[in-house]
């Protein structure tokens, strides 16, 4: 990948960002003006979906920071952005171009007072992986030892705000794209969740921190998670283990059999049980390019950036809830409801049935089938139903709202379902937490 200057002043990044509505808008059109004409207008569709994902792609990817970490997060809303969009944009969880080499020995001098190859015996000036915040580069110890450096891009944090209005922008050019229009207020706050997301992860000791919590506190005999190198660390440059392994694309293109499929697959279920109900704990950045397929057969998770420590109180509400619907327990699943302030204490059996589960019912049943049986197959998962307008109108009023512990559980719900649709696993789901 050629390297790339990233622009760090206010006034470059909101230029860029118009550009890239612009360019998304044009090809909106573009793909208006032909559909009348077109024979094949489902082959005309996913052509154009392509198209629009790497175009976002890309210029999300000269930009980085938050405008590329909402790609990210986009790319696992499988119910809102179109699917070919959202496998174009699940790219930037672990596939972006570098900053030039001048940036990346700026934030060392910063950092240090030296350049790397006075602190490594060895150090790629190209760096093996480079994501929304950072890239990382291979490096070596004096007494031999790999280790991975991640690098912190430049004007990050002053990128922030500002970043987040282009991303507003980007958002209502790609619900013209799709048949669903996002709800504002779930938008805002989704923008309010990556701006706090984002002021923990650019605080490197804080991720060194948070990863040594996990280390302590996450034991499982195929699950590694790498050291920090904690005299090799400051702000803005961590530094870690190497691990040796692949991200999923790379792994699936290996044509893993079935069993190793299930294998991995029953690794991550087990491990997002386990750090949800009896951690109370979560990695609050669920994207895919976090979880790294090693050489042994064993899962490197990456990135700790950003966890949350849920409420001990949420998570026994939520896996009652949980419980209450894998047994169809109307009366348990309104008493859960009202528990987690989703619904108002006024609402009654009646209401609840005639106004709000017709809605609802779809999306409760896709969350817990796979815990309706012994074993599933995760390969066959469906995508996530919605409302349809009539029952968005005659639910939502009933509704009093999520809070942040909600959405960051719903969030790595999803991703850690949708990893194992892509992996194609068949994995024991029974458990002694949702019964």
């Amino acid at each position: 990948m050629e390297s790339k200057e990233i622009k760090t002043g206010k006034l470059a990044r909101t230029l860029a960002g118009t550009g890239i509505a612009a360019s998304a808008s044009l090809k909106h059109l573009g793909y208006l003006s032909k559909k009348p004409f077109a024979a094949d207008k489902q082959k005309l569709r996913d052509e154009y979906q392509e198209t629009l994902g790497r175009a976002l792609f890309h210029g999300l990817s000269q930009l980085r920071g938050t405008a590329l970490k909402a790609s990210q997060v986009l790319s696992m809303e499988s119910d809102f952005i179109p699917e070919r969009v959202r496998k174009e944009l699940e790219q930037s969880c672990y596939k972006v171009p570098p900053i030039n080499r001048a940036q990346m020995r700026k934030v060392f001098k910063e950092e240090f007072g030296c350049s790397p190859k006075q602190l490594f015996s060895q150090f790629d000036q190209e760096p093996f992986a480079a994501a929304s915040l950072g890239q990382v580069h291979l490096a070596e110890l004096e007494n031999g030892r790999k280790v991975a450096v991640k690098v912190q891009y430049p004007g990050i944090k002053e990128s922030i705000d500002s970043d987040l209005k282009i991303i507003s922008t980007l958002c209502t050019t790609l619900a013209a794209a799709s048949s669903a229009v996002p709800n504002r207020s779930v938008l805002n706050t989704a923008f309010d969740m990556i701006r706090e997301q984002l002021l923990e992860e650019i605080d490197y000791e804080r991720e060194a921190d948070n990863t040594r919590w996990f280390q302590e506190h996450l034991i499982h005999p195929n699950i590694t998670i790498p050291s920090v190198i904690e005299n090799l660390s400051r702000m803005k440059i961590i530094t870690f283990e190497f691990l040796n392994g692949l991200h999923v694309d790379g792994w699936l293109a290996k044509q893993p059999t079935q069993e190793e499929r299930n294998r991995i697959g029953q690794i991550i279920f087990d491990t997002f049980l386990f750090t949800s109900f009896e951690l109370k704990s979560i990695h609050a950045d669920p994207h895919m390019g976090n979880y790294l397929f090693l050489e042994n057969g064993d899962i490197g998770l990456l990135d700790f950036g950003c966890i949350k420590h849920l409420d001990h109180d949420f998570v026994d509400k939520i896996r009652k809830l949980y419980s209450a619907l894998v047994n169809s327990d109307i009366e348990s699943t309104i008493t859960s409801y009202k528990s987690l302030n989703i619904l108002a204490e006024s609402i009654d059996t009646k209401t609840y049935l005639d106004e709000i589960k017709p809605g609802l019912e779809g999306l409760q049943q896709w969350t817990v089938e796979p815990f309706k049986v012994a074993r599933y197959d995760f390969g066959q998962l469906k995508v996530p139903p919605k409302m349809t307008a009539q029952q968005q109108k005659k639910a939502v009023p009933h509704f009093n709202g999520f809070k942040r512990d909600q959405m960051y559980f719903d969030r790595n719900f999803a991703g850690i379902f949708q990893l194992l649709k892509k992996i194609g696993a068949v994995v024991k789901t029974e458990n002694s937490w949702i019964t």
